[in-house]
């Protein structure tokens, strides 16, 4: 049987190098109902998931794709949340470093 939308997007999450709370930070949302979406106690918003797959420089398709959530990707190596409005800066790393 395939994984949940919650566990395809927490391998996705993990295969880039970040915790919940570092994800739930960019996306402007307490650590914990982070973690509901990823266990499927909630539904994602569309919104919700789209954002999430623009951080993990995803395509929807990708995300939800039980193959491709699998693989690694680029580690986000530091990200930083500034100001009012909040501003996102994401460092990105290479391959499998």
């Amino acid at each position: 049987m395939g994984k949940s939308l919650g566990e395809l997007v927490r391998l996705a999450r993990e295969n880039r190098g970040l915790s919940a709370s570092q994800m739930a930070t960019m996306l402007g949302i307490k650590g914990h109902a982070y973690r509901r979406y990823e266990r499927d106690e909630v539904p994602f918003r569309a919104d919700t998931l789209i954002e999430i797959a623009g951080y993990l420089e995803m395509g929807l398709d990708d995300l939800v794709d039980n193959t491709k959530a699998k693989k690694p990707g680029k580690k986000i190596r530091h990200f930083t949340v500034t100001g009012e409005p909040q501003t996102i800066i994401i460092e990105i790393g290479g391959g499998n470093e």
